[in-house]
């Protein structure tokens, strides 16, 4: 622009509005290609085979008391201190039973020293935990599966209109509490048949929980109790089990795993059979 000026003997405001126009061009080029390298960044970050979602999963039953909340804490805890990093939801509305654990927990972690000294000394993060009700359990699912975290527990509410919740085809895995009396298998295999009936592949297993030796009754019941539920709904069962001990509501927090031999010993054991199945 500038030599095209001068060969038409143009005046010297003319070519200082060249010059300014030339200055001009050039930066919105230069802004164009950084908003282009900008997105190809952005794009290959998130859309490529290596990034990998966060996996959803959940402790379930329609039937209350069977150690769902329970289950959830004692797995986020053990992932949290692995290293993982791990959001828990708590969609147990309106009693969000693990905020009232966690609320507990901050008054503890301020006036009790041992437990303080307990959780600094793990160097590890809590798993980070939200509340919900079931209107907004679907956005909030699926932005934190969609963050750069391992995994999203989600602690549901029994009563739960599957019909129009769209997280369960969100979910990796569900995992069915179960105990040996009966109004609990039977409310855990129609709560099993529930979701097969919106999402027949989603892979699940139960977990025999709260042994005790009241329940020893039912014992020669179990195996072919358990037959009886692979065939009908072709289904496992996780070998780990957990006692009804007096100490696991005692001794399970929200920030780190409970110092019970045989509490850990079983989630440890759980760990690896979720690893083994795929559902880690």
């Amino acid at each position: 622009c500038c030599f095209v000026a001068l060969l038409l003997r143009c005046s010297v405001a003319s070519l200082l509005c060249c010059s300014v126009a030339l200055l001009l061009c050039c930066f919105v080029a230069l802004v164009k290609l950084f908003t282009v390298l900008k997105f190809s960044f952005l794009f290959s970050h998130f859309f490529t085979p290596n990034f990998i979602m966060a996996k959803v999963l959940s402790f379930y039953s329609q039937k209350g008391g069977v150690g769902k909340s329970t289950l959830t804490m004692l797995m986020a805890c053990y992932l949290s201190a692995q290293g993982k990093r791990v959001v828990v939801i708590d969609g147990d509305s309106p009693q969000h039973t693990i905020l009232q654990f966690r609320r507990s927990n901050l008054k503890t972690l301020e006036r009790n020293e041992p437990f303080k000294a307990a959780y600094e000394s793990l160097g590890k993060e809590a798993f980070e935990l939200h509340t919900s009700n079931i209107a907004k359990l679907d956005e909030l699912v699926e932005y934190h599966k969609s963050r750069d975290i391992d995994y999203v527990f989600i602690d549901l509410p029994g009563t739960l209109n599957l019909k129009v919740s769209k997280f369960i085809y969100s979910l990796d895995a569900v995992i069915l509490p179960i105990e040996v009396e009966k109004s609990v298998y039977i409310s855990s295999m129609n709560t099993l048949k529930a979701l097969q009936g919106y999402v027949p592949t989603l892979p699940a297993s139960f977990i025999w929980n709260s042994h005790n030796t009241a329940a020893k009754v039912y014992e020669s019941a179990k195996p072919s109790l358990e037959q009886r539920m692979i065939n009908e709904l072709g289904v496992d069962f996780f070998k780990t089990q957990f006692s009804n001990l007096v100490s696991m509501k005692r001794d399970v927090n929200t920030f780190f795993p409970p110092s019970d031999k045989r509490i850990i010993n079983s989630v440890v054991s759980l760990h690896g059979e979720m690893t083994e199945k795929g559902y880690l």
